[in-house]
């Protein structure tokens, strides 16, 4: 119930952002008012997860994806004047490899990505 309460004011502000942005912003205006949408609804869901469960270490859960982001951010934007369907194709990996570089994962999140059947077959080739 909680929930599903809590993306009535989430919802309310996607449409109301949605029809004051992209008359002027157009799809620009519809990203922002997605980006913004998610905050809204962060905010009953911290609420919730503040309420019920023990300290989250938000820091030291975010730091690592957040420079990994950064770095993807700066891979597409140095090869989009040159080559942007290439800068995208490139920015899962770059991100990928920030997260392992970083030392992001856990022995168990470890684990349970060398199952993948992708990463198998990529040791295989190594």
């Amino acid at each position: 119930r909680f929930i599903t309460l809590s993306f009535l004011p989430a919802t309310v502000f996607n449409l109301a952002a949605n029809l004051a942005l992209i008359p002027t912003l157009g799809y620009m205006g519809a990203a922002i008012t997605t980006v913004l949408s998610e905050w809204v609804l962060m905010i009953p869901f911290w609420y919730c997860v503040r309420r019920h469960l023990p300290p989250v270490p938000l820091w030291g859960i975010v730091w690592k994806p957040a420079l990994a982001a950064g770095v993807m951010g700066l891979e597409v934007w140095g090869l989009k004047g040159w080559s942007l369907p290439l800068a995208v194709t490139l920015a899962p990996p770059v991100y990928a490899a920030g997260l392992l570089v970083l030392r992001s994962f856990e022995k168990e999140e470890l684990a349970l990505l060398s199952r993948l059947p992708l990463l198998r077959w990529l040791h295989s080739r190594i």
